[in-house]
């Protein structure tokens, strides 16, 4: 991996798209669990997963 900038634009994309749990990011990336909760807080409505509209 390159730099931060880039593991953290990471680790959003997989809690954002991949839907991945913050302990399996952790072990993915290499990183803290705490380091994890505060990236996927970046998140706009500050939840661990975005939003999803629901169809029915």
């Amino acid at each position: 991996m390159g730099s931060r900038v880039e593991l953290f634009a990471s680790i959003r994309r997989d809690a954002r798209v991949e839907r991945t749990s913050i302990r399996e990011l952790a072990r993915k990336h290499h990183v803290a669990r705490k380091t994890n909760a505060t990236t996927a807080s970046e998140l706009p409505n500050g939840s661990q997963y975005p939003a999803v509209d629901n169809p029915n």
